[in-house]
């Protein structure tokens, strides 16, 4: 008999959320699974076992998680400027002549 998977299940394959089994069913080759009703899948687990048996040995994390290329700009773009953040004095200004145009008023 075979024993079949919900989608809680399917954690120890890395499939986490919906939007990663919906890519990897379409990406991947994730098996499918099928519908036991009008909202309940389930996968077969032969399927899940032999899909995760044919993946490449290279891909040791699955895709969601891999580390962003480094940024070729950056290095590219010179010399870092470090900016001048002093707090300007002219708001500070304008609002004590408004106060003291009222109280002479």
């Amino acid at each position: 008999m075979a024993v079949l998977l919900r989608f809680r299940d399917l954690k120890r394959y890395g499939i986490k959320n919906h939007p990663t089994l919906k890519r990897w069913i379409e990406q991947a080759d994730f098996p499918p699974g099928f519908y036991l009703g009008s909202n309940t899948r389930a996968w077969r687990e032969d399927d899940c076992e032999v899909w995760l048996a044919n993946r490449p040995k290279w891909e040791a994390r699955p895709p969601e998680i891999e580390e962003p290329a480094p940024s070729v700009a950056a290095e590219e773009s010179g010399p870092v400027v470090e900016e001048d953040r002093q707090l300007s004095n002219t708001r500070l200004e304008s609002n004590s002549q408004a106060c003291s145009t009222e109280k002479a008023a």
